[in-house]
């Protein structure tokens, strides 16, 4: 029900490349996922009850006599124990047994002191993908040579990922703190392709299309030096991106020449590229039977609930799911059809005719990929990258590359990334060809250093004038020093930083009210228009967009003050731009914000380096919550400090969920806080999970007969109702309100009424102003708002707070969603962790699961600056682990660590 966790799925470098990603197989019975999905026929094989067998693939094979369809037993030997499958029950001539040959350490688990158990990791699952309309192309074109023509360029695409990973990311470290690179021998891989997704496969029924490899590299290669290593994790996941970068790049260049198909980006924020002709209602289609699914299921559950008055156990919540599945799917196809007739029986004749002409026609566009060298290919690039962080490996700019460059071929990404990094700075410069990661190095741009080192010299650039300032009252003595700073300290940037729920609005009132008697203007420029409209409405000043400045829509005020709010969200370049036109204007400027809380969607993470800056100011007490020791608990939790966790548990305020009840217990928690009248709101990691979960607070509310009749549907593919809670996604000056407004996005309205033409009214949940809100916007760009990601709680307070944990919740996403409620903030800890549906890492407590993501802090969020600074305050101890260093022989062949 979650998204595969941060750390552990890592497939896609913020987002650019999804079709690719990597989850871990634990040592034992994790592997027989991948066994138990072959089909025992041919006639299950094609009527969709099964997958084909594995292939070996990867280098290392040979070494262990493996090719050709894999083995079971084969399988289990090695993914299971680590074990050399030719030396499993051979006996000598007198029938003793030849002992198992081990390669690398003995499969061991390790139990922590609470008891939970720490499972190895046996092989990480590489799984590529390409785009859904590819996949619906495969499913549904008549012609087997169509569909061949998928199959061929989705191995090609495979092919080429895994040679990258092989390249790049096979190999072991060795010496202390694996400060030694070993050259690997070649990977060994074993290679399933599957045809359906799992979550709407059910057994007896026809899965969803959707084509993809899983490709388990076993966690052992063998060194160049002769023995057998764990794998460098973290280069399989440092370069996963790449890899799947360069997969989609194979794999649209072959379909192409193969088929004659044409590409075109979507306009989504992060762009993918999919097949032009392909309709996209089916796209949409075969994306969003899961959450029909998900509906079911939970129906299903309440009804369990009721009947038995007890939570069912796994075994049985996996029965429901596959009942679910059944009963959300259309109706079946005869048991002897072939899978794809029975997905092109759900088409219309239309849909099956734009499918036959998708292909076999000249190529007009590759998606506006740019040619190898260009000016244009050079900024595209740096564009990108700018937009992701302050910096990036080598693997980054390869992604970019493929993502890209027209003649996607291996070779001639290679040589653009050569040439793009001679425009880069190195932020880890280390010339010991021995110890060097020069894979893992990190680089910056002249633009964003630059950037960096503007912002943090303006805090040191003088104030050209000032203020006084002669009221404080009602504030605190950290409030008041801070508007002292803001109006006559002496720099022209003040940055201000507090923590949630420090009284920064309060502070920001008293500042204007200075800067206004003294006849100076004051604007606060935020990132969002909600944003600025609450800001507006509890301070009174006139707050914008940054957006809005940078179309000249709203210019800066001459000699007057500019307050950018939440500033640890705006990338650094916008502030570097903010701080050079506000000089110009004579104006002093102020940065409000946390760098504890969310980063930059972009190249930020400057906020952090402004704390150390002689001007800036800390607001330090805690005012928000009523409990006096939330407030303290939420200081540890801002500085990631594990004695938060204890703190936590003793008031009660950790739930302990599983992966399957987490969004029940969340939504039911949350119902009895808003039939009790208090303003709720759930936090959760993404938008996907976000509608999940409100779909489940909605059928609670139904239940509870609080809302009225479905009335539409909402982009996130929910059912819309009288009475229910929705939030509007996109700004709208076409979508007036009663009293003057715009519609913006992340406004929250009260489904009040509905029209015969397919629009609803509403009413704004603060201001109480009416908007019609037609269909096709509907349909588009509004959602149930009973859930929230991280962005879209920042900022925001209510009287209770309940956020779900998962594996991929970082430090800042728990800080901010433990601190949104006045009263209570309550935490539900998903405890069994999973990389895929399929595949468990180990039991977690509900201690060690809150922990693990206190300690998550995403080395993304930094600046260059930053990183730089640490790679040199580090030298010390990486000389010092170098001096002891002391590698070994090379002996010829691979050899056994334990027998």
């Amino acid at each position: 029900m979650f998204a595969p966790p941060a750390g552990v799925t890592s497939g896609a470098w913020r987002g650019r490349s999804m079709v690719a990603s990597v989850g871990r197989i634990t040592a034992g019975t994790g592997y027989e996922y991948l066994t138990r999905e072959v089909a025992t026929s041919r006639h299950d094989y094609y009527t969709g009850q099964g997958e084909a067998p594995g292939v070996w693939a990867g280098g290392g094979c040979s070494q262990l006599g493996l090719a050709g369809v894999v083995d079971p037993d084969d399988m289990a030997a090695l993914f299971g124990r680590f074990v050399d499958p030719r030396t499993v029950g051979q006996v000598l001539p007198d029938g003793a047994a030849v002992p198992e040959l081990v390669l690398g350490r003995r499969v061991s688990t390790r139990v922590r002191k609470d008891g939970s158990v720490l499972e190895p990791v046996a092989a990480f699952d590489v799984t590529f993908s390409p785009s859904k309309s590819a996949s619906v192309l495969w499913a549904t074109a008549s012609d087997p040579q169509v569909r061949q023509a998928v199959l061929d360029a989705h191995e090609a695409g495979v092919s080429a990922g895994l040679g990258y990973l092989e390249d790049n990311a096979g190999h072991a470290r060795a010496g202390v703190d694996g400060i030694r690179r070993v050259e690997g021998t070649g990977l060994i891989i074993a290679q399933f392709r599957h045809r359906t997704a799992r979550a709407t496969g059910a057994p007896g029924s026809v899965g969803d299309p959707q084509l993809h490899s899983h490709c388990a590299i076993l966690n052992r290669v063998c060194g160049v030096d002769g023995v057998w290593r764990t794998l460098d994790s973290k280069a399989i996941y440092r370069h996963a991106h790449a890899a799947g970068a360069l997969y989609a790049a194979t794999f649209e260049r072959s379909l192409s020449e193969r088929l004659g198909v044409s590409w075109t980006a979507t306009a989504d924020r992060v762009p993918m590229r999919e097949i032009e002709g392909v309709p996209p209602q089916l796209v949409r289609l075969w994306s969003s039977r899961r959450q029909q699914v998900l509906l079911t299921y939970e129906t299903m559950l309440d009804r369990w609930h009721a009947a038995t008055g007890r939570t069912p156990t796994r075994k049985e919540k996996a029965g429901l799911l596959d009942k679910a599945t059944l009963r959300s799917r259309p109706p079946k196809t005869r048991g002897d059809v072939d899978l794809h007739q029975a997905w092109r029986a759900q088409l219309t004749a239309e849909e099956q005719a734009a499918i036959e002409s998708a292909g076999g026609r000249p190529v007009v566009t590759d998606g506006g990929r740019l040619p190898a060298g260009s000016v244009a290919l050079t900024e595209a690039v740096f564009a990108s990258l700018h937009e992701q962080r302050a910096w990036w490996t080598r693997a980054h700019v390869f992604a970019e590359v493929a993502r890209l460059v027209q003649a996607p071929e291996r070779e001639v990404i290679e040589v653009e990334v050569e040439r793009l990094l001679t425009g880069c700075i190195s932020l880890e410069p280390d010339d010991d060809n021995t110890y060097a990661q020069w894979d893992a190095t990190k680089f910056t741009s002249p633009t964003i250093l630059n950037a960096e080192r503007r912002v943090v010299a303006a805090a040191g650039q003088p104030a050209r004038w000032s203020v006084p300032v002669n009221d404080t009252t009602g504030l605190g003595d950290d409030q008041a020093d801070a508007v002292a700073a803001i109006a006559f300290g002496p720099s022209f940037l003040t940055t201000v930083i507090g923590p949630a729920g420090a009284g920064k609005t309060t502070m920001l009132r008293a500042t204007a009210a200075a800067f206004e008697a003294a006849g100076r203007p004051v604007a606060v420029f935020t990132l969002s228009a909600a944003a600025a409209r609450v800001v507006t409405e509890e301070t009174g000043v006139p707050a914008t967009t940054i957006a809005s400045w940078k179309v000249g829509k709203s210019p800066l005020p001459h000699d007057g003050l500019i307050v950018i709010d939440e500033a640890s969200m705006v990338p650094t370049l916008t502030l570097d731009q903010l701080l050079r036109s506000a000089a110009a204007q004579r104006c002093r400027v102020t940065f409000v914000g946390d760098y504890a809380q969310m980063g930059a969607p972009e190249a930020g993470g400057l906020l952090r380096d402004l704390t150390a800056t002689p001007t800036a100011v800390h607001l330090t007490s805690v005012r928000r919550f009523r409990h006096d020791w939330e407030g303290e608990a939420s200081k540890l939790l801002r500085q990631r400090d594990p004695d938060a966790t204890a703190v936590y548990a003793a008031h009660a305020r950790l739930v302990d969920v599983t992966t399957d009840t987490a969004t029940d217990t969340t939504a039911r928690a949350w119902l009895t806080d808003t039939l009790d009248g208090r303003d709720s709101i759930i936090v959760v990691d993404n938008n996907a999970v976000a509608g999940d979960v409100s779909a489940r607070c909605q059928a609670l509310l139904a239940a509870a007969d609080q809302l009225g009749q479905r009335v539409a549907s909402g982009a996130d593919h929910n059912a819309i109702c009288i009475g229910d809670l929705i939030q509007t996604r996109q700004n709208s000056a076409a979508l007036a309100t009663s009293d003057g407004r715009r519609v913006l996005n992340r406004d929250v309205w009260h489904v009040t009424g509905a029209s015969a033409d397919g629009s609803i009214t509403a009413a704004h949940t603060r201001s109480g102003s009416a908007v019609v809100i037609p269909a096709d916007y509907l349909s588009t760009h509004v959602v149930l708002a009973y859930a929230t990601t991280i962005a879209g709680a920042q900022g925001r307070t209510v009287d209770t707070g309940h956020v779900i944990v998962t594996p991929r919740t970082s430090a800042s996403a728990l800080y901010v969603g433990m601190t949104r409620g006045r009263h209570t903030n309550q935490a539900y800890v998903v405890t069994d962790s999973h990389d895929h549906d399929e595949f468990e890492l180990g039991e977690r407590t509900l201690a060690t699961a809150f922990s693990a993501a206190l300690s998550r802090d995403p080395e993304g969020q930094k600046s260059a600056t930053a990183i730089g600074i640490e790679w040199q305050r580090n030298r010390r101890h990486r000389a010092s682990a170098r001096q002891g260093d002391t590698p070994g022989p090379n002996p010829a062949g691979c050899l056994h660590a334990s027998i």
